[in-house]
């Protein structure tokens, strides 16, 4: 919150304080909780990207036509299924399997979020 782009008074004033002061956080507090969390964040993905090279060299996968219009379909019915954003499983599972098989590289809602997001099928 503090290192967000909006640093406006009011914006600090009205909602980081206010949070802080609610879940009896001091800034120190905060900006140590912050660090953590952008840490974990970024290892989390450097995994993830990681991961996705590992699979791509070791697997090359080639997806066939009908499961490339299958995830085309899947990902824009899993964006919002269930009356939330990747909140099916079923639906995640198909998305992830179809592109990764049986080990992908991610659980299974941040597979099916990743290969959507990132593999160009919510055009």
């Amino acid at each position: 919150m503090f290192d967000s782009p909006d640093k406006s008074q009011e914006a600090e004033d009205n909602c980081i304080r206010k949070k802080l002061k609610e879940n009896k956080l001091s800034k120190a507090k905060y900006d140590k909780w912050s660090k953590e969390y952008w840490n974990r964040q970024k290892d989390a993905w450097d995994n993830f990207l990681n991961n996705l090279k590992n699979q791509e060299s070791s697997s090359k996968k080639t997806l066939t036509e009908s499961e490339d219009e299958a995830l085309s379909s899947l990902c824009k019915i899993g964006l919002n299924a269930d009356g939330g954003i990747w909140k099916n499983k079923n639906i995640n599972a198909a998305i992830a399997t179809i592109k990764w098989g049986e080990n992908y590289p991610d659980h299974v809602q941040a597979t099916a979020y990743k290969t959507c997001n990132y593999g160009g099928y919510l055009k």
